[in-house]
């Protein structure tokens, strides 16, 4: 931008912004590479006539532009800020030796400055608006202003020093962006690790949620504690995950959690939203239900006889085995390993015929097969 402005666009509502919770102002004073706030990381692109060295006067900075020329500097917000404040001081014009102006523009948008900043007492002469939105000295030799604020959903901000005419000078300025205090809150998970059989559904209880108006509560499983959003492998609406395959696997270790954030338009949660928030997380194994099969060697018996019967398990060690031969059921037996023998035997008054052995339940480490 150069000489003065006279076109006029207004897209934000000065001194008012919603849905981003309690504004906390933090200060930007890096003068390389990116700056992570947490909320937002910051980066900044020097146009024109700038300095890295740090300025202050009447306790604002630490940038100038605008030494040698017209001069800027665009802040952009990797995730948009609600407001930013700014102060200006070392506005010239009036008798001095340069006239100057000082732009902005939010989103790439000039931003016409409505309403006035707070002077500072002793620092300077009040700063001024010129008819077209910029700030000026109001005809003073130097100016100043602080508490320069602009709301809304700001993801660029840009400070452009303007010269008007004579020796340019430059301004120095300080910034501040609002990064909001969040009061999403996706809970706490009572529920304790977990190992289930596939069979069976893992029930979460979750305390103490707190939404938004315009949040999203659901549940996430993952594989790793690391790296928990590029590591989901299903969400769910409801506090509960049952065993799928694919894409879970058996035996191995999953993590749930519960996350909250603004809800997407077909539903779910915006996990890039700054406020997101995820609550503890907790662990589930899934094992496959323990099985066995019978061998018998002989399988002709008599009455009153015995015969030996060969046991294979699948599963995780101890078993207990619940079965039913006939005129005898629920007997019980318990197998430290993947094999075993079984005797069964035939009560004297079995009438001839087929002799069966029943299974009626299988127990292991971790399931009950029934």
């Amino acid at each position: 931008m150069t000489g003065k402005i006279s076109t006029v666009l207004f897209f934000f509502l000065a001194g008012s912004y919603t849905g981003f919770g309690q504004c906390n102002y933090q200060p930007i004073t890096f003068h390389y590479g990116t700056y992570n706030a947490g909320c937002t990381e910051i980066s900044r692109i020097p146009e024109g006539s700038w300095t890295t060295m740090s300025y202050s006067q009447c306790g604002y900075g630490p940038y100038r532009i605008g030494l040698v020329g017209n001069g800027a500097i665009t802040f952009v917000f990797s995730n948009p800020v609600p407001a930013v404040r700014v102060a200006v001081t070392a506005i010239t014009g009036g008798n001095s030796a340069g006239v100057e102006e000082v732009a902005f523009y939010v989103n790439g948008n000039f931003f016409p400055i409505t309403n006035p900043g707070v002077h500072q007492p002793g620092c300077l002469f009040p700063a001024s608006i010129s008819p077209t939105g910029t700030i000026d000295s109001g005809g003073e030799p130097f100016a100043s202003w602080e508490q320069i604020v602009f709301t809304g959903s700001i993801s660029t901000f840009k400070i452009e020093d303007v010269w008007l005419s004579g020796t340019p000078g430059g301004i120095i300025f300080q910034i501040e962006f609002c990064c909001p205090t969040c009061d999403t809150d996706a809970g706490e998970i009572s529920s304790a690790d977990t190992v289930l059989c596939t069979n069976e559904t893992l029930e979460i209880v979750n305390n103490g949620s707190d939404l938004e108006p315009d949040d999203a509560l659901e549940y996430i499983l993952f594989s790793d504690l690391s790296d928990t959003l590029g590591s989901i492998v299903l969400t769910s609406s409801s506090p509960s995950f049952s065993f799928s395959d694919p894409p879970l696997q058996t035996g191995v270790t999953y993590y749930v959690a519960a996350i909250a954030g603004n809800e997407l338009p077909g539903g779910g949660v915006d996990v890039t939203d700054p406020c997101l928030d995820i609550s503890n997380a907790i662990s589930v194994v899934w094992n496959p239900p323990p099985t066995v099969e019978f061998a018998v060697a002989n399988p002709d018996v008599c009455q009153g006889g015995c015969t030996d019967v060969e046991v294979t398990l699948t599963g995780t060690p101890p078993f207990t085995l619940t079965y039913d031969t006939p005129g005898n059921t629920g007997q019980t037996a318990s197998f430290p390993g993947l094999t075993g023998t079984l005797q069964v035997c035939v009560p004297g008054n079995t009438a001839p015929g087929s002799f069966s052995l029943q299974a009626v339940s299988l127990a292991d480490a971790n399931c009950v097969c029934e």
